[in-house]
Parts: C-alpha cells; structure tokens; sequence
C-alpha cells in the first residue's frame, strides 16, 4: 500500500459503509474533515482516521457529534501509519476527549492478543457466527471508569480493516490515484 495513496469521495463513502457521500460532504462542511486534494480526494491517513471515527461509533457511546473539529486536527497532526497504538480518554462529565498516538509494538502485540481471544469468545458464542464480518470485530478496548472511559485502539488492526475494506470493493491500493 502507498502511503501517498488517495480515495475519491465516492470510495471513502463506500469504505465507510455511508449511504451517500452526502455524508462526508456534510462533515465537510461542518470543518470535521476536508479533502487534502479539492474537490475531493481525502488522504490514506484521513481514511484511516474516517475508519478510527466509525469505529469509535460502533463499539463506544461517543456518536459522530462528540467528534469535532479539535479532535479530528488533532488526530490528523500524526501520521497513523507510522504509529500502531491510539489511546483516547473520554472524560465524561466535562465532553473532555485526550488523544495519544505513538509506536508501542509490545504493548500492542498484548493488545491484539487481548482483543483476539476475547472476539474468539464472543464470537463462538453467537448464533449465525458465518455471517461474522470483520466490520463485526473491533479494534479497541475499551476500560470504563466512572469519571471517563479509556479507549485503546489497535491502529495496525483499524488498517487490516481498511485493507480488507478495499480488498471487498475491488479498490487497488498498490494503484495510485491521480490527483
């Protein structure tokens, strides 16, 4: 994969399982995210943080309107693929979200052990479970407490997710697209 690789509006849409690349151009212009190459060709970084976004809604209680622009610069200041660890603390009471990337292969290597295993377990345990699909399995731990709610995300996992993502669409990563 490229890591000068670009999605069109339409792709990401679609990688994000939105039902309309309405979607994107309403976070467009709410300032949450803007395409690197106008009109509309968003970054292998910023797709990767769209899939940390979708994630977050998926398996925790923040929604897309907890995510504001503070949060999304911050995230996007990192290059995502350079690091495989993101710990986020969500303070409750105060709407306070902290963000931390950085490159821990030990600590991540215990993550994903963590978070194969108990997938495993819950997983065995559900009906239908050939009907799993990997947008099914999540990417994070999450460890309530009762002032805030840590989240600590496996980056290397949200990238399988993205590959697998763009595997299913038919949309070839070792291909760049123009800009």
């Amino acid at each position: 994969m490229l890591t000068n690789q670009f999605f069109t509006r339409v792709q990401l849409a679609k990688i994000l399982d939105f039902k309309s690349v309405g979607m994107l151009q309403e976070f467009e212009k709410k300032g949450f995210i803007t395409p690197q190459i106008k009109p509309s060709k968003y970054s292998l970084n910023q797709a990767l943080f769209m899939m940390i976004c979708k994630e977050l809604t998926t398996f925790t209680n923040l929604r897309w309107r907890h995510l504001n622009s503070n949060f999304s610069n911050e995230i996007l200041s990192h290059n995502l693929l350079e690091n495989n660890l993101m710990i986020i603390i969500n303070y409750i009471e105060s709407d306070t979200i902290l963000v931390s990337v950085r490159k821990d292969d030990d600590y991540v290597k215990i993550l994903e052990n963590h978070l194969y295993y108990n997938i495993l377990n819950k997983v065995s345990n559900l009906d239908g479970r050939e009907n799993t699909s990997v947008d099914d399995i999540p990417a994070l731990l999450i460890t309530p407490d009762k002032d805030r709610q840590i989240m600590t995300i496996s980056l290397n996992r949200i990238y399988r997710k993205l590959q697998y993502k763009c595997t299913e669409l038919k949309i070839n990563l070792d291909e760049k697209v123009p800009a």
